[in-house]
């Protein structure tokens, strides 16, 4: 390989440093985290254990970054790449990932150890081995024989391959986890790679022992690249031939603040998996980027690229996707060759390839005049970047940028706001127990019946807030129920036709995936209007406190604002990525056909299991994600003004000769609270700087998701 091709490898995208970003936030998170320590020692006592929260929150940060694509897509050899360390995660062929892999970067260590393998709890592998799951539940209560015999098949290989690996005494490791000082390569493999098929009958073989049983991998390593916490999922295929595994993946997409989903540049769009389709429509615009893969493997990249970029964003938008999401063309070889120096890893065609792009780009480069670069992952800069071809460091810059920009940056915010408003109540009370008489609190006034206001307050917006979940929720179960049923009246009308002109049945196929469209549709109204309509319940819950301190005390230039937080917005809807009964429509006539059912009874059959798929798309909807949403807003709220409850008790203490001595007791001299106060103002000051300048964007927390 010559020079020029190595270094084109090499060099970084340029146009957007994500790195830099990820540095200026991590290093305003360290500042937060020094004055969290120092006021800590500053604050009233009521205030230590709000403020030791806030701390323990600061450091559980961390961007949770998932690799999605087909089976062998070329995601591990990509995770490998990205998180620096050559071979730790098996990408060769045939041992494919079987389990989710999550690497922690820069995060706290597990009572020092480096490696855990969680397995199945004992409930979890009686639900797979007995019916398969939640999809065998939902095949067999469907009547999909053929389904059902797939996963039946399925898992009794499960169970015949981990009892020649493990022996009969395998379930004694359920319910467990193994734990580990260290990890290489080789321990790696035992727990998260299924293993050729050979090897399934060697006891004691290495290669994916324990991959059944184990439900999920959690490594740890340091690494300079990344200045903030991070944590990167390799995931099993979204179209994994082992369907029982499916939840465990859609559990980390869920818990997923950037996903990057890897497709192959032979294939892209156009014959991927409906599977990766229905991810797509439930992430939000911020978390999606597109790494096209293997483009190595390409007779000509350079013409070939923005031919599939084109083909790809328009398939995006056809589909009601956003089109306009990051894209990132690259080789997962060729990352391997640009972090590592694995030129033992190319094969000669895909030199080949590489120096005639490198060579392709840098002679357009020489001939275009200079100019602002375009942005990366954009079209024109995909059609003509003279740099790292492989895409490893665009990719890298575009995880950090989104880390720290969409992530960490409004975290942040949030962390120093609630900050603020502990050392805003402290500065008042430590302010009246400088006092030698109750002077900062108006006599006139009954303080306990002010608390009792603020619990009665707490009450009220709960209920606004439950009245305001309930209504926005309820309407777009609605249009759930709507999109249902016109779903069900097309197709069975489509049915209906087919089978009176003495057409094959077998040829019918409902169009699920645009059911799956209208439906995050509705999910993403919700997503939009919940949030939206919770703010102002929480301002007008703010500017009432801040009242009431006005009220309370005679000098309302000691009244600090009160900011209310940010609405939380309702999860990622997994429960419309995974596979649902009306997925499992092809089988549904061939079930019919075998079991010798009358065609004029297809329809009636039709409706009765799409029915059924909507009941328990609802309630799946209802049970989950609006609860959790319900129960973290009831959550947020109460941390919120429990603290105010607080303060104003302490306040109304003050009326109390014998209580004010106390409290200046616990407090300190008086030359010693003037300095508290004097250096509580600074840190406010601050504290307020910095939620002011992470706070997001409008355009940052529109809601809006790719469907």
């Amino acid at each position: 390989m010559n020079d020029k091709a190595l270094q084109q490898l090499a060099l970084s995208s340029g146009p957007v440093d994500g790195a830099k970003a990820a540095r200026e936030i991590a290093t305003a998170r360290r500042e937060v985290g020094q004055l969290l320590d120092e006021i800590s020692g500053l604050v009233v006592p009521e205030e230590t254990d709000r403020v030791t929260r806030l701390r323990t929150g600061l450091d559980d940060f961390r961007t949770r970054v998932s690799l999605l694509g087909q089976v062998k897509a070329g995601k591990t050899a990509l995770t490998n790449a990205l998180i620096g360390s050559s071979g730790l995660l098996p990408s060769d062929v045939n041992p494919w990932t079987s389990v989710v892999t999550s690497i922690h970067l820069n995060t706290p260590k597990p009572r020092g150890k480096n490696a855990v393998f969680t397995f199945f709890s004992s409930a979890e592998w009686a639900e797979m081995v007995e019916r398969g799951g939640k999809l065998g539940r939902m095949s067999d209560e469907a009547g999909l024989d053929l389904e059902t015999d797939t996963l039946r098949e399925q898992i009794d290989e499960m169970q015949r391959r981990t009892e020649a690996r493990l022996g009969r005494n395998f379930q004694l490791l359920l319910d467990g986890r193994h734990s580990f000082a260290g990890h290489s390569p080789s321990l790696v493999e035992k727990y998260v790679c299924m293993g050729e098929e050979e090897m399934a009958d060697q006891p004691g073989g290495s290669e994916g022992r324990y991959a059944d049983v184990t439900r999920s991998a959690d490594l740890y390593l340091d690494h300079r690249g990344y200045a903030l916490p991070t944590v990167i999922c390799d995931t099993p295929g979204v179209n994994d031939p082992f369907l029982v595994r499916e939840a465990a993946t859609l559990e980390r997409i869920g818990d997923a603040d950037i996903c990057v989903l890897v497709l192959n540049a032979n294939q892209a769009l156009s014959t991927v998996d409906v599977s990766l389709m229905r991810v797509l429509r439930g992430l939000q615009n911020e978390q999606v980027i597109l790494y096209v893969n293997r483009i190595d493997q390409l007779d000509d990249p350079d013409a070939q690229i923005p031919k599939i970029e084109a083909s790809i964003r328009k398939l995006l938008s056809r589909e009601g996707l956003a089109d306009d999401v990051p894209m990132v063309f690259g080789s997962a070889v060729w990352a391997g060759l640009a972090r590592f120096g694995e030129i033992e890893e190319i094969s000669e065609a895909s030199m080949d390839v590489l120096i005639a792009l490198a060579d392709a780009r840098a002679h357009r480069l020489q001939e275009e005049s200079a100019g602002d670069l375009p942005a990366i992952g954009t079209p024109d800069w995909n059609a003509g970047k003279p740099i790292d071809l492989s895409g490893l460091h665009e990719l890298s810059d575009l995880i950090q940028q989104r880390s720290a920009e969409a992530v960490a940056a409004p975290a942040l915010a949030e962390t120093a706001r609630d900050a603020s408003d502990v050392v805003g109540r402290s500065l008042m009370l430590l302010r009246e127990a400088m006092k030698d008489k109750a002077t900062a609190v108006r006599t006139d006034l009954d303080l306990s019946a002010m608390v009792d206001e603020l619990d009665s307050l707490l009450a009220q917006v709960h209920l606004a807030c439950d009245q305001m979940i309930h209504e926005t929720s309820e309407k777009m179960l609605m249009l759930m129920s709507g999109a249902y049923h016109d779903f069900v009246t097309q197709e069975s009308e489509t049915l209906s036709r087919l089978i009176a002109k003495g057409g094959d049945p077998a040829d019918w196929a409902p169009d699920t995936e645009g059911l799956r469209r209208d439906l995050n549709v509705a999910y993403d109204r919700f997503v939009q209007i919940a949030p939206a309509k919770i703010a102002p319940i929480f301002e007008a819950a703010a500017a009432r406190i801040e009242s009431l301190y006005g009220d309370a005390l005679n000098d309302a230039s000691r009244v600090f604002s009160v900011a209310p937080p940010r609405p939380v917005e309702p999860g990622t809807p997994t429960s419309l990525m995974r596979t649902m009964t009306i997925d499992l429509s092809g089988g549904l006539v061939g079930t019919w056909l075998r079991r010798k059912l009358r065609p004029d009874t297809f329809v009636d059959r039709f409706r009765e299991i799409a029915g059924e798929a909507m009941r328990e798309t609802v309630d799946e909807i209802r049970d989950a994600h609006i609860a959790d949403f319900a129960q973290r807003t009831r959550t947020q709220l109460h941390d919120f003004l429990a603290g105010h409850v607080e303060t104003l008790q302490s306040l109304s203490a003050f009326d109390d000769g014998a209580q004010r001595s106390a409290l200046r007791a616990r407090l300190g001299v008086r030359n010693e609270v003037a300095q508290r106060i004097a250096r509580l103002q600074e840190i406010s000051g601050k504290l307020r700087k910095i939620a002011d300048e992470h706070a997001p964007k409008e355009s940052a927390i529109d809601g809006s998701r790719a469907a």
